[in-house]
């Protein structure tokens, strides 16, 4: 699932990765934390792709009541800004490794 409150970000992230290739399918798009959370606890999915800053809901608080809720699959945090402070919530839900690569990729194990 691609949950981005960019409607061209989550074109782009559906288009430009070859999901299929690396034994994916991309089964939902959410534009809010509230819709991404719902899908998460109505989908089984394994992987999320997710946005850091949503309106409404923060993609680490989004984490938080995610995996509260039993969910264990993967995130994959994007995000443009360079806080930190945003790396270290998401090191407090299990983050594996952060990147800082323009737009860091921060990956959440399951």
């Amino acid at each position: 699932m691609v949950a981005d409150d960019e409607p061209l970000i989550r074109q782009g992230l559906r288009a430009t990765i070859g999901w299929s290739a690396l034994g994916f399918h991309i089964c939902g798009e959410a534009g809010s934390g509230e819709e991404t959370l719902e899908k998460i606890n109505s989908l089984q999915l394994d992987l999320v792709v997710l946005d850091i800053r949503m309106p409404r809901m923060y993609g680490t608080e989004l984490m938080k009541l995610a995996r509260q809720g039993g969910y264990e699959g993967y995130f994959i945090i994007l995000s443009g800004y360079s806080d930190f402070q945003y790396a270290q919530d998401a090191l407090r839900f299990g983050a594996l490794t952060t990147r800082s690569l323009g737009c860091p990729l921060i990956f959440i194990r399951s």
